[in-house]
């Protein structure tokens, strides 16, 4: 089994980068974060490692 988990929330789905505004919280500052949505680029290197190390999976599953 492979597990390819997905924090951002952009669901394997995800190609940009998107600056966020961040707001004062318990005491820290307010500011700027960037988030890198690379979902996609996750998802398909983790696939192509797949058929790489197994040749002919009998069975794949794509769950989300």
């Amino acid at each position: 089994m492979v597990y390819l988990p997905t924090a951002n929330g952009d669901v394997f789905l995800g190609d940009s980068v998107v600056v966020y505004d961040v707001p004062e919280i318990n005491g820290h500052q307010a500011c700027k974060t960037k988030i890198l949505h690379k979902g996609y680029e996750n998802a398909m290197s983790a696939l192509s490692w797949v058929f790489e190390t197994f040749q002919r999976p009998e069975k794949v599953a794509v769950l989300g």
